[in-house]
């Protein structure tokens, strides 16, 4: 797992439990939705930087309407 994703995982909240899946995360519900609108706010920062503007518009409105995510 690379550094950037650890640190969201981290800022989530998530935990790295022992045992076979070295890379399993664990997250409780409200730990995902955190892990979730964190991962989007990376990707529109990313999407911003590269001047993808009609992609971060739609990412909102899908993120917002389809799923309930206010970014």
């Amino acid at each position: 797992m690379n550094r950037q994703l650890k640190t969201i995982v981290e800022q989530a909240g998530g935990s790295y439990p022992m045992g076979i899946y070295p890379n399993a995360v664990l997250f409780y519900p409200k730990q995902l939705e955190k892990f979730t609108e964190l991962i989007l706010l990376y990707s529109l920062g990313n999407l911003e930087f590269h001047g993808h503007d009609e992609a971060i518009s739609q990412i909102k409105w899908h993120a917002e309407n389809k799923y309930g995510i206010k970014l």
